[in-house]
């Protein structure tokens, strides 16, 4: 008789396992939640990073629970505006965004425009919002944020290496010196070669500046202070 309960009890565990994989998988329980690196859900532009822009395209990665579907639906995105500083018109949202036919990710395109941008930073909260194709998925990531500005700032890969090896401690004068003479905007996808060259480039143009005896050119930090390239 034991072993019979025990039979069973196998087999309805089973048969739970499989209830909810029909769930998980069944067309009208499709789920979308935001794909976060690191559960970090903010990602951080500056226009100052991109000289001459006036809007800039941001992309967050939208990831789907369930069986993908054989047509593109539409889903729904929603501003939280009680969290929201971003200026109405300054933002523009896809009117529907669209979750394309026979993928599992999808990308969610958000513009931001530099045209209205005072000196401080603005900050844009969106979530998922259920509609007739999606629910929203997992709780901790069905919001995400975008901030924005353009205040000159430390980009991302301007990091510890790029201060040992190459550029120096980061200041905007030095930023600002580096686009204008390079006409680079980053060192994003650069072999080391590269960014020593154009770090040279930038040592070199400093000391021509600070030897044609004319102080207009000089290639200073703020107040005149030496511009120091560790490169060599």
């Amino acid at each position: 008789m034991k072993k019979y309960i025990i039979i069973l009890g196998l087999l309805s565990v089973l048969f739970a396992c499989s209830e909810q994989e029909t769930d998980l998988y069944n067309t009208a329980h499709r789920q979308l939640f935001i794909s976060t690196k690191g559960r970090i859900d903010t990602a951080y532009v500056s226009f100052s990073h991109y000289p001459g822009e006036n809007t800039l395209k941001v992309p967050f990665i939208v990831s789907l629970i369930g069986e993908p579907a054989g047509a593109d639906l539409e889903y729904k995105i929603q501003v939280i505006d009680s969290l929201t500083t971003a200026i109405a018109g300054d933002y523009t949202l896809p009117q529907p965004p669209v979750f394309r036919a026979n993928r599992t990710t999808d990308t969610l395109w958000i513009e931001v425009s530099k045209k209205n941008l005072e000196a401080k930073s603005y900050l844009l909260k969106i979530m998922l919002a259920e509609n007739e194709n999606f629910e929203p998925g997992y709780y901790y990531q069905q919001t995400a944020q975008l901030r924005y500005d353009n205040i000159t700032s430390k980009p991302l890969w301007w990091d510890n290496t790029v201060i040992e090896m190459y550029l120096g401690i980061f200041s905007p004068e030095k930023y600002d010196a580096f686009i204008r003479v390079t006409g680079e905007i980053s060192f994003e996808g650069k072999e080391p070669w590269e960014m020593r060259i154009l770090s040279l480039q930038l040592k070199d143009a400093i000391a021509a500046s600070l030897a044609d005896n004319d102080p207009k050119n000089d290639i200073t930090e703020a107040g005149g202070a030496p511009m120091i390239i560790p490169c060599y």
